[in-house]
């Protein structure tokens, strides 16, 4: 795999979540010092077809000033951008010569969920599964048709999980027909929401641990300045959205070249008598996040959900098989035979996505909170 090039299509490249991914996708293959090609294609509108063709030359210069000030700029490397085709939505084979020699198809095409106005209801993500929908299944179908049968396709839409499991049988029943069936454990597309779940859930930790001891005793608080999202590790599984299962107990806290559990850490820190306060309140405002940000910000994530795509995608091409994620993915859970798009572990690397075990110390609670 080191000397081939790679081919990296995002679907819906002009909207705001396609633009960040493409930046953040470019941005990590040039630490990488390996040659892609990243097409990006928008639907058939009024002005997609300037404003994929801008974000293209963007991308391009962006990314020849950054090697300027890279340290591994005699790296062998290239990236060319182009606006590959402006697609019809009614026309799955306007896709055919974006898809033909891809290996990840990104898929950000979708309406998000609306800003909510004072006084109004939140709207439920699952009131854009029939608009959502109407984009998602003629990509999967050409996917399906004209993609490698070894490409993966990552997505993040609403509602994700979803969107997920409607793209994966899309895919299933389009290679049935083809002749190419898929295996019914084999992994072909996959939905970014745990991903972002995840890091709000070490962001949202750091900070409600470094306020509690701020009211605790400020100069413990200063001490803790570097506990920051980067040195927590999470896992956050099921539903993305209210009911997810934030996994405490297998929560991770790197401090002073030591590595505590979230319990452990609170005890360390003088917070013990705090733990269920505190577990309660990083559950609540990990759970609530995504609604917050749209009522402040007006849209759903984009900044975070681009570079948690970008090190994946780069993860699964480059790297050696060994890293486990988790994201929303068609499977069984358990006992139960009925396959379900839900966020669980998944391994990565050379070319590959396969499903992972949940760890097998999973507290039971957790367990039959994800079943649920």
């Amino acid at each position: 795999m080191s000397g081939e090039r790679k081919k990296i299509v995002i679907i819906g490249a002009s909207g705001g979540s396609g633009e960040h991914v493409a930046h953040r996708l470019a941005r990590e293959i040039n630490k990488h010092g390996h040659s892609f090609d990243i097409s990006l294609v928008t639907r058939a509108v009024s002005g997609a077809d300037n404003r994929g063709l801008g974000l293209a030359q963007e991308i391009i210069e962006t990314r020849q000033d950054d090697r300027k000030h890279d340290v591994n700029a005699n790296v062998p490397y290239s990236l060319r951008s182009e606006l590959h085709l402006l697609y019809d939505s009614n026309k799955p084979e306007t896709l055919e010569p974006a898809l033909k020699d891809a290996d990840i198809v990104i898929l950000a095409t979708g309406l998000p969920r609306p800003n909510v106005k004072q006084g109004q209801k939140p709207v439920e993500r699952s009131s854009l599964i029939a608009a959502n929908s109407g984009a998602v299944i003629p990509a999967a179908k050409a996917f399906a048709r004209y993609a490698p049968k070894q490409a993966k396709m990552i997505m993040f839409t609403n509602p994700l999980d979803n969107e997920v499991k409607i793209a994966d049988d899309t895919i299933r029943e389009e290679r049935e027909k083809i002749g190419q069936p898929v295996a019914k454990d084999e992994v072909t597309v996959i939905g970014m929401g745990p991903s972002l779940d995840e890091s709000r859930a070490r962001a949202i930790t750091a900070q409600i641990i470094t306020s509690a001891l701020k009211e605790k005793d400020s100069s413990a608080a200063l001490s803790l300045q570097e506990l920051c999202g980067d040195k927590i590790t999470a896992r956050v599984y099921g539903e993305h959205g209210p009911n997810m299962v934030i996994d405490l107990d297998s929560m991770l806290i790197k401090h002073e070249e030591n590595e505590y559990t979230l319990n452990e850490f609170l005890d360390a820190v003088g917070l013990g008598n705090k733990k269920d306060k505190i577990r309660g309140e990083i559950k609540t405002e990990v759970s609530r996040a995504g609604g917050i940000m749209i009522k402040n910000l007006g849209r759903s994530a984009q900044s975070s959900t681009g570079e948690r795509t970008a090190e994946h995608v780069v993860d699964v091409l480059l790297g050696k098989g060994d890293k486990i994620i988790t994201a929303s993915a068609v499977s069984a859970f358990g006992d139960d035979e009925t396959p379900v798009a839900y966020g669980r572990p998944l391994q990565i690397g050379n070319g590959e996505i396969t499903l992972a075990d949940f760890p097998k110390n999973m507290n039971p609670e957790v367990r039959d909170a994800i079943h649920k």
